[in-house]
């Protein structure tokens, strides 16, 4: 039974081919004859109009012209898939569904199936139909371009067996029906066996034909009309209100990558985790690992999409308008679909609907016909094309959009525009910044990066064939631009395929009693050990993706000329610290501590500092009297690395390009916004009531204002904010200059003083009082001359300090001009006593609490307000007494000598 049951299915199988050999076959010229012209739409017999099988979209007309898109070509009209081919056979099936009597053939077996189409536009496994009958033969199966012309064959089929259909077995009459999707070529019959992305699986119902076995042809398969790109002008709720999170990233997006850099090239959406752990750096977000910061981007995008998009009856159209900040509400959604083409590993992958499964994960939602729940291509394409003209008219700047001979999907293009190279190629960049000496962080022109990239594709062949493809195409400049985008956010970690690990040494700069200061100052990326020792350096992991700092020496400067690697090995795993050598290092203030960070670039109008080697002063000094439009004067001190000199209070103030060897002190003209000092909570942009951080703005114009919850606040010739009482009450506050936004928050302290196993007690039982200090050293003194203690912040963020008495004053004196004295809460009475009663260690006591006291008045201090305390006029009057005392211990102390 087996062996006749095979013999039958055998001779099925031969009587079916025989019958698509007949059915394919074209009929002598003349009238209908080699088939019907390409795009006619009309049957080779009959002239009868057939429209599109495959298409939920009204028929068109012979000769009707489809509306393309602004930026595809002839070339491109191909029909895109929607959630993957199902295959002629599909079609056919679904086709006799509908109607019992009418029956197709089931051609499953020929696995007509997008996901097997190779990337140079032809398929294996499709139906090549010949021109003339004499022509035809069984090896009609071959390989031809996917741009052919729809193409469905309607004939009366001959005595076919039932076994390998999946239709009644008699019917009056059975139409075989085959749809051959494409456009664009002359040859009516190439095959394409794909159907429209932006199709759903539903075929139309169709006429039967007239005339038994009569063959039809359809018209080209016509793609949907773009839809219009104008605002949606429906009042919706501000993004603000619907996620403050997803807003957040939608104007940071437009500020650090769309508006930043140079407005010569082409805008580009690139984003990656490195590039969204900067993006949220710079824009006040929060210090974040890569891993964090894409895990948060991913969240805000996702819920967002399910608050807005899934639950407004215009779904994707409610992103194509402005919010209150003045960006499109679609940046960061498009960001996000730009993510999910960054994370398919090649363009094998677009076949199948893996693009939209990817993006469906992103957004946290089902599929639904082929694409995320709440999803349509046409709307999708709409945001793109009104984002770019946003783009263009309110900043003249050009959004990369598909070029014309893209070769892929018609939306799929869209975001892939924007990554040309996927995580596979991305994730190698680091290998390829080391061989070409990048430095960290640094701007390199188009020109060169793509030169580079080139000569180490070519020595090297390391990239993926996609990667390799992309740079030697068309795609090369978006490529040179991606790479530079990436080259800007990298911090020197390596992430070797040996399993060793790299991190960046940066250096630190401050002034301590009048003295300079310099400290190596590790990054630790994620993965790197609490503890790293190299056998002659330990150094401990601090918070926010640091190490603790280690005091650079005067012996040290040979090392910075000519870099250094520093290795340990902990659990199979090398770990290197290290710094390209250099002959000019900028310093710049940072946000995270007090004192300056080597930067990448000169930040214009604020003071920054630049270290340089002896050799090379008189350049360095002639391209810094030109940017600061002054006289600069190097310095030297014994205290400064070997061979090296020093410029202080580096105000740039014009821009131009460096001498070569010097691209390090290019200057920065983008604004940018600085926070120094104050008590900052955690890593978000929030600090203490109280110790409010002092303000620097880079990069302002003198035509440009400076608001702080729209009011305007005075700015000084180097940066910084002026006026007290800014941020003496607790909320939010907005600060805005130029196109930067930031949003900082002061914050009542909610600190617990008591341990747990101390709740059994009575406070005052334990004498020890516990405050919250900011950045930097302080001094605590209480409202006696023998209550004095020295405390020192956190290098990062502040500490909570304990000091045996209760605390009245927190005094912080540096080398430089000026003091900081903070009331820790309301000033108790003075306790006065005799100097000469003191003895000992009371003695030394006084003498330090009169010193510390002394010091910060004739600074002239700024006083501050800790822990909820503002200061006010009898705050400054309780001080004065404390100086009239201090000053007296002094002369007394004097005496006794």
């Amino acid at each position: 039974m087996e062996r006749t049951a095979e013999s039958s299915r055998e001779e099925s199988r031969a009587r079916r081919d025989s019958y698509l050999r007949s059915a394919c076959r074209a009929r002598p010229e003349g009238r209908g004859g080699g088939g019907a012209m390409p795009g006619s739409g009309r049957d080779p017999i009959g002239d009868t109009i057939v429209g599109d099988l495959g298409s939920d979209e009204p028929q068109v007309e012979a000769g009707q012209s489809p509306t393309e898109s602004p930026w595809r070509t002839k070339n491109e009209s191909e029909v895109e898939t929607q959630n993957g081919s199902q295959g002629v056979g599909n079609s056919a099936r679904q086709e006799g569904s509908n109607d019992a009597n009418q029956g197709a053939v089931d051609i499953d077996e020929m696995e007509l199936d997008d996901e097997f189409s190779t990337p140079d536009g032809y398929s294996p496994n499709v139906i090549a139909q010949e021109q003339s009958a004499t022509n035809s033969s069984t090896d009609a199966v071959g390989r031809v371009p996917l741009d052919a012309r729809a193409v469905v064959a309607s004939t009366t089929p001959p005595d076919l067996g039932d076994e390998d259909l999946h239709r009644p077995k008699t019917f009056p009459e059975t139409r075989n029906t085959t749809t051959l999707a494409g456009a664009g070529t002359s040859d009516p019959g190439a095959v394409d066996h794909r159907q429209a992305e932006n199709a759903p699986r539903k075929p139309n119902e169709r006429d039967r034909s007239a005339t038994e076995g009569r063959r039809q042809v359809l018209a080209p398969r016509q793609a949907r009309p773009p839809e219009d790109a104008h605002e949606y002008t429906v009042k919706v709720e501000d993004v603000s209100v619907v996620d403050r999170g997803y807003a957040s990233w939608n104007y940071a997006l437009v500020e650090q990558l769309l508006l930043a850099g140079p407005t010569s090239g082409e805008a580009l959406l690139c984003v990656n985790s490195r590039v969204l752990a900067r993006v949220s750096e710079q824009a006040g977000l929060g210090s974040r690992t890569p891993e964090e910061a894409e895990r948060q981007f991913t969240a805000s995008v996702s819920h967002f999409y399910r608050r807005r998009v899934l639950g407004h009856s215009a779904r994707l159209r409610a992103l194509r308008r402005c919010s209150s900040d003045g960006s499109p509400d679609c940046v960061a959604f498009l960001a996000g679909s730009v993510l999910a083409a960054f994370r398919m590993q090649s363009d094998w992958e677009l076949s199948g609907s893996a693009y939209y499964r990817r993006l469906a994960d992103l957004l946290e939602c089902e599929m639904h016909g082929g694409h995320p729940r709440g999803f349509d291509p046409l709307v999708f394409e709409s945001l793109w094309v009104y984002l770019a003209t946003w783009l263009l008219k309110t900043h003249g700047r050009r959004l990369a959009m598909p070029k014309g001979d893209v070769g892929f999907r018609r939306f799929v293009a869209l975001p892939l525009a924007h990554a040309p190279l996927r995580s596979m190629d991305i994730e190698k960049l680091s290998t390829f910044f080391c061989w070409a000496g990048y430095p960290p962080g640094a701007r390199a022109r188009p020109d060169r990066i793509l030169t580079d990239l080139k000569r180490w594709q070519r020595s090297k062949n390391i990239l993926t064939p996609i990667g390799a493809d992309a740079l030697s195409d068309g795609r090369s400049s978006a490529v040179a631009a991606q790479v530079g985008t990436v080259l800007e956010a990298w911090d020197g970690s390596l992430y070797e395929a040996t399993g060793k690990r790299r991190a960046l040494v940066e250096i630190q700069f401050d002034v301590v009693q009048r003295s300079p200061v310099f400290s190596y100052l590790p990054r630790r990326p994620s993965g790197f050990p609490r503890l790293f020792d190299d056998g002659e350096r330990v150094f401990e992991a601090s918070d926010e993706g640091w190490y603790d700092p280690e005091q650079l020496l005067p012996t040290d400067g040979r090392l910075l000329q000519d870099g250094f690697e520093w290795n340990s090995h902990d659990s199979r795993i090398d770990y290197t610290m290290w710094r390209p050598g250099a002959s000019v290092i900028p310093f710049a203030p940072s946000s995270s501590y007090s004192g300056f960070l080597s930067s990448r670039r000169l930040l214009r109008g604020v003071k920054c500092s630049v270290l340089c080697r002896d050799n090379i002063v008189p350049i360095v000094k002639d391209y810094l009297n030109e940017v600061a439009q002054r006289p600069m004067i190097p310095v030297s001190d014994p205290r400064l690395p070997n061979g090296w000199s020093m410029f202080r209070d580096v105000s740039a103030r014009v821009a131009m390009g460096p001498p070569a060897g010097l691209e390090a002190l290019e200057v920065d003209e983008d604004i940018r916004l600085v926070v120094e000092g104050g008590l900052r909570i955690g890593r978000s942009w929030s600090w203490i009531m109280g110790a409010p951080p002092r303000l620097v703005v880079s990069g302002v114009e003198a035509h440009e204002r400076v608001t702080v919850n729209g009011a305007p606040v005075e700015v000084d010739v180097n940066g910084r904010l002026l006026g007290g009482g800014i941020f003496d009450e607790p909320g939010d506050y907005l600060i805005e200059v130029g196109r930067l936004r930031r949003r900082i928050t002061m914050e009542q302290p909610q600190v617990s003083v008591h341990r747990q196993a101390d709740l059994r007690k009575p406070p005052e039982a334990d004498q020890q009082k516990t405050i919250a200090l900011p950045v930097g050293s302080w001094t605590l003194i209480g409202n006696s001359p023998i209550q004095v203690t020295y405390r020192h912040g956190a290098f990062f963020r502040g500490t909570i300090a304990s000091c045996p008495f209760h605390p009245i004053w927190a005094i912080k004196v540096g080398a430089g001009p000026g003091a900081l004295v903070a009331a820790t809460g309301d000033p108790s009475p003075l306790i006065r006593l005799s100097v000469r009663s003191l003895k000992g260690r009371a003695l030394t006591l006084a003498e330090q609490w009169s010193n510390v006291v002394y010091s910060a008045h004739i600074r002239r201090p700024q006083f501050v307000g800790l822990n909820g305390t503002v200061p006010d006029e009898a705050i400054g009057r309780i001080w004065a007494e404390y100086v009239s005392l201090a000053k007296a211990i002094k002369r007394s102390l004097k005496k006794l000598r």
